[in-house]
C-alpha cells in the first residue's frame, strides 16, 4: 500500500515538474520571440534564463548582461508595476533615437537593460513584462 500510495505521488509530482518545465520553457520562448519581432535597428536581443532565476541578456553587438530575478527590485505592495525592478519605458518620438527600453534594476544600479524598437506597442511591452514576472514565478531561489 505505501509503496503504491509513494508511486503515485512520484508520478503526480514529475506530471507537475513536466508540466511546470514546459511553461518555463514556453515562457522563456514567448520572450523571446517578442524581443526578435521588436528587435531594435535589426540588434537581436535573446534571453537565456535558468530555474535559479540567473538571466543572461545578450545582443548581436556583443553586450552581454548577467543577473538574478530575485536580486531585482520587490514591487512594494500596492504600489504600480513600474515601481519594481522590471521598468518599462514605451518610446517617445520627440527624443533624439527614439526606443522602447526595459531596465533591470537592483537596489544600488541598474543591471541590464533591453532597447526596442519606438513602434513597439505598449501592450506589447506589458506583455515581456508580465513573461519576465511569469518566468520568476517557475524560479526557485533555492538553487540561486
Amino acid at each position: 500500500m505505501k509503496i503504491a500510495v509513494l508511486l503515485a505521488f512520484l508520478i503526480t509530482s514529475s506530471s507537475l515538474l513536466y508540466g511546470q518545465e514546459k511553461t518555463f520553457e514556453k515562457t522563456l520562448e514567448s520572450i523571446n520571440k517578442r524581443l526578435d519581432t521588436w528587435q531594435e535597428w535589426g540588434n537581436l536581443i535573446t534571453v537565456s534564463a535558468t530555474r535559479n532565476g540567473n538571466i543572461i541578456v545578450s545582443n548581436e553587438r556583443n553586450a552581454i548582461f548577467p543577473f538574478n530575478l530575485f536580486d531585482l527590485l520587490p514591487l512594494p505592495p500596492g504600489k504600480p508595476a513600474e515601481q519594481s525592478g522590471i521598468e518599462l519605458e514605451p518610446c517617445d518620438k520627440k527624443v533624439h533615437a527614439p526606443l522602447s527600453w526595459i531596465n533591470f534594476k537592483t537596489e544600488n544600479e541598474t543591471v541590464a537593460f533591453i532597447r526596442l524598437a519606438c513602434d513597439m506597442p505598449l501592450e506589447e511591452l506589458l506583455n515581456v513584462y508580465n513573461d519576465f514576472v511569469l518566468l520568476k514565478s517557475f524560479c526557485t531561489k533555492e538553487f540561486y
